[in-house]
């Protein structure tokens, strides 16, 4: 939203699922503070529940259609891309609204970009506290103003274009949970280069056995923060992770400093800020990692974070499925893995009134997984690649929605998404991800297949300029796009 100069407004439903009607015959006795009533055989009588109940069996599945219908009827559409997103476009003017239970969190362009946008807003939060009305006639749904936390992730929006989105008081709450306040400095959330292993666990009950439920308390807080402001950590969050089932010392060891730096080095904020630039992702891959294990052994990790208003906005690290052949073959299923994500995200920005006018970028470090993705043959050293990883290539080559561009490896951002690094890689891209510390990156230029097609038609470094909707490329009337990378119908992401 800070893309469109726009802000974020919240808002909060009271006895949300009170307002659902229960479609199913469901009863309860009646509590101790009640009067009992009894029929005219002396049987005590029960309650029959007309309206969804917390707690109850279904409630927030009746809810959400509850929502989901009053919305749909009222004009919004739910994203294809997420379907907590809700869009409203009416004319010029438009919203954007996510809804988790009974928060929701709306974002309002400007009106320079989308006029009519914020009186259309208030339109809204008038007519939803008119049509959700409790017994005693009071609204339910009470209507915060500017946003400033939901669920639980401050948002800081002082500053004229820039919003920040802060969980330091859920870091502080962290550390203070698990006893770290006043620890020893540590400068990175894992010791670099070690990977942690199944042969390290021991069976839960075992005498000296870790604390299995202190373990995943540490491990669930940690998976809470790391994927909404500290992606820095995710790698060893999720390794950790992994070891829910039976968590040696090492294990128990590893969460410790990753509590450590949580507790004096980790800063979990986002910084967001209006650039003007599309949005674009780096990926990557490590190589047959020992894990020590009979089935997870030698399997890859993929590692890809996009980037829109100078932060990171989504992020995945994730072990393969299959175990790669060689590097290239590891960073091409990575890379496929990217791509789909990549899509997604264009479609949720699509949604949000910023599409993205040609192919979005993904930075990439190793040279043979570039080439892969724009070879129009397979080779003999590519054959034994599943069929559906050549998806990507299509999306680069024919469809040209994405483009893979060489990164090298000492700016790879997303190497912090496949392996432990040393104290100083940490910092470097934890300011960037967190947009406090941004690091330059490579141009947002076209791949070796396009560069070859622009140059032999001698538009290599012109530019096409069409006009646009008002706000369709990050409020401009006008963008300069390179030759052929005129916006396509996205197509369809292929399942696992």
């Amino acid at each position: 939203m800070v893309e469109l100069e726009g802000q974020i407004y919240s808002g909060d439903w009271t006895q949300a699922y009170l307002f659902a009607v229960n479609t199913s015959e469901t009863y309860m006795v009646s509590s101790q503070a009640m009067k009992p009533r009894y029929d005219s055989a002396g049987v005590r009588m029960v309650l029959r529940l007309v309206r969804a109940l917390y707690g109850g069996k279904g409630s927030a599945g009746l809810w959400d259609a509850c929502c989901d219908v009053w919305h749909t009827e009222y004009g919004f559409v739910r994203s294809l891309a997420d379907p907590r997103l809700y869009v409203l476009i009416r004319g010029t003017a438009r919203i954007s609204m996510v809804l988790a239970t009974d928060d929701t969190a709306i974002g309002v362009p400007s009106d320079k970009l989308y006029p009519g946008s914020m009186k259309m807003y208030r339109t809204y939060v008038r007519d939803l506290q008119a049509a959700f009305q409790k017994a005693n006639g009071t609204s339910g749904y009470t209507d915060k103003g500017l946003s400033v936390e939901f669920i639980g992730v401050g948002v800081d929006q002082t500053t004229p274009g820039e919003i920040v989105l802060d969980m330091t008081a859920t870091a502080r709450n962290i550390v203070k949970k698990h006893g770290f306040e006043g620890a020893i400095r540590c400068l990175t959330p894992a010791v670099p280069h070690i990977v942690l292993s199944e042969r390290d666990c021991i069976k839960p009950g075992t005498e000296g056995a870790p604390d299995q439920t202190a373990y995943r308390s540490r491990v669930g807080s940690m998976l809470w923060i790391t994927r909404c402001a500290l992606p820095i950590a995710a790698y060893q969050t999720g390794a950790l992770a992994r070891m829910n089932h039976a968590p040696g010392h090492a294990h128990w060891n590893a969460s410790s400093t990753l509590l450590r730096w949580l507790a004096t080095c980790a800063d979990p904020r986002l910084r967001l800020h209006r650039t003007g630039k599309p949005a674009y992702m780096y990926v990557d891959s490590d190589f047959l990692p020992n894990y020590g294990t009979v089935f997870d052994n030698r399997r890859s990790t993929s590692g890809f974070c996009a980037f829109l208003a100078g932060a990171c906005v989504s992020h995945t690290s994730r072990r393969q499925k299959t175990i790669a052949t060689s590097t290239a073959h590891a960073e091409y299923l990575a890379a496929f893995e990217a791509g789909r994500a990549a899509l997604r995200i264009r479609i949720l920005l699509a949604d949000m009134g910023l599409p993205q006018a040609g192919a979005t970028t993904m930075f990439e470090d190793n040279q043979s997984c570039l080439q892969m993705t724009e070879s129009p043959c397979a080779t003999s050293k590519m054959q034994h690649l599943d069929a559906r990883f050549h998806w990507l290539r299509e999306q680069v080559v024919k469809l040209k929605l994405l483009r893979l561009v060489y990164c090298p490896t000492t700016d790879q951002v997303a190497d912090c998404l496949t392996k432990p690094l040393p104290a100083q890689a940490i910092a470097r891209f934890h300011g960037a991800m967190s947009g406090f510390a941004p690091i330059e990156h490579p141009p947002l230029g076209v791949s070796f297949g396009e560069e070859e097609e622009l140059r032999s038609q001698g538009l290599m470094g012109q530019s096409v300029e069409r006009p646009t909707e008002a706000g369709a490329t990050m409020g401009s009337t006008a963008t300069t796009v390179p030759a052929g990378h005129e916006r396509t119908k996205l197509p369809g992401v292929p399942k696992d």
